[in-house]
């Protein structure tokens, strides 16, 4: 328990962060349409590939008007109802999906419905771990734990929802049941702090971000990660089963063990930052595009699934990195706007990274899974040279750290 709970933490405040890991639980769950892209294809035919690849995309898409919806709903509801409300609506849309699954449009609805509550969850857990936590170092300890629950609740979603997808593709929305778990901690444990301060009008919270180049830099630069990022579990199973690799349940698994190594590198994302310091996320960008450019040069089960291992493990160092520097804002409105944008930039990214990647893989190769896996390794591969050569430079310069006041 010390490991998941910070020494110098109350024990009230510990309860509290236990709903806050039962919230990072719940927070990939809508990545579970990953583990059965084949077969949806298959079952939606002859509809585009690119539409059912939808069900994946556009989560992020509609995760944008959570995301937004955050700086004001905190000026008329607690962070605790603002929760539960998102688990709420998270639970509806399993069950739009689950019962709607003979329609096309009925399942891209809920994911529409779950897209919005995933906005909530991965803008508002930061919020409540920083509530939570009193000093630098706890932060870090809880982000870096907040990461790897994340990649628990991933973990739970692709092995249970491939074994689902085994006897009937629709059947993994079925794993939607874990946000029950998170609402009744949630529900049980955490505080009910009443309402933020009403903020004032976004956009000048926006501009001041925005004119900020170390926002800037860091959000851009998680967009891009992501962008490169979701090209493994975009087209894992595309991959295996185009390939005659396996099944939908050998993407779920591969994609567990995946979760499971970035459980533990997460775990480990504080220390490897203190020994890393600006060099974490570049080398995060190198070590991505040297696990996607494995099954760019080779057709293997092997090749894949060292793919999805590695890059889970260098996304549990990328993300905490930007995570860290956007929870010690000491604004909260700042700080909750910061993260807000963060995601916006994000979910974009996500949603442009099935066209982004296909351009890529087009462009470098034949447009195959194969092709796209060696194109946006390369695009990886490249980023992170560059910047470690920028961070070089503004350590021979004495240049300041990147920081957001």
């Amino acid at each position: 328990m010390s490991v998941l709970i910070p020494r110098g933490l109350s024990r009230e405040n510990a309860k509290e962060l236990l709903a806050v890991y039962g919230l990072c639980l719940a927070n990939l769950l809508y990545m579970v349409s990953s583990v059965s892209i084949a077969e949806m294809c298959i079952f939606f035919a002859p509809v585009e590939k690119s539409t059912v690849m939808l069900t994946m995309t556009l989560p992020c898409l509609t995760s944008l008007l959570g995301v937004n919806l955050i700086p004001a709903l905190q000026a008329r509801f607690s962070l605790k109802r603002i929760t539960e409300g998102a688990l709420l609506l998270g639970i509806a849309a399993g069950a739009l999906c689950l019962l709607l699954y003979r329609s096309l449009a009925g399942v891209l609805f809920g994911c529409g419905v779950m897209g919005v509550a995933y906005g909530v969850f991965t803008t508002i857990y930061p919020l409540l771990a920083a509530d939570v936590c009193s000093t630098k170092d706890q932060r870090a300890t809880v982000m870096a734990n907040c990461t790897a629950m994340v990649q628990v609740g991933r973990l739970l979603a692709l092995f249970i929802g491939g074994l689902l997808a085994d006897i009937a593709w629709h059947l993994m929305y079925l794993v939607y049941a874990i946000y029950i778990v998170s609402l009744l901690l949630v529900a049980l444990f955490l505080k009910d702090r009443g309402p933020r301060p009403k903020p004032p009008k976004e956009k000048s919270e926006y501009v001041r971000l925005l004119a900020s180049g170390s926002f800037v830099y860091f959000a851009v630069t998680a967009a891009l990660y992501l962008v490169l990022y979701y090209t493994v579990s975009t087209y894992a199973s595309l991959y295996i089963q185009g390939y005659g690799l396996g099944v939908p349940s050998t993407t779920g698994t591969l994609s567990s063990v995946a979760s499971f190594v970035a459980i533990f590198t997460a775990l480990l994302s504080a220390t490897v930052a203190r020994r890393t310091k600006g060099y974490t996320s570049p080398l995060s960008f190198v070590l991505l595009g040297i696990s996607l450019l494995l099954p760019g040069m080779t057709k293997s089960l092997f090749a894949i699934g060292l793919a999805l291992i590695l890059a889970s493990a260098a996304k549990s160092q990328q993300m905490p990195t930007v995570i860290r520097q956007l929870s010690a804002i000491p604004d909260d409105r700042l700080r909750a706007s910061a993260m807000a944008l963060k995601e916006t930039f994000v979910n974009i990214g996500y949603f442009l990274s099935p066209t982004i990647t296909a351009f890529l893989g087009r462009a470098l190769g034949d447009g195959s899974p194969s092709a796209v896996y060696f194109g946006s390794g390369a695009c990886a591969l490249a980023i992170g040279v560059l910047m470690i050569a920028i961070e070089y430079l503004r350590e021979r310069k004495g240049t300041e750290s990147l920081t957001i006041r």
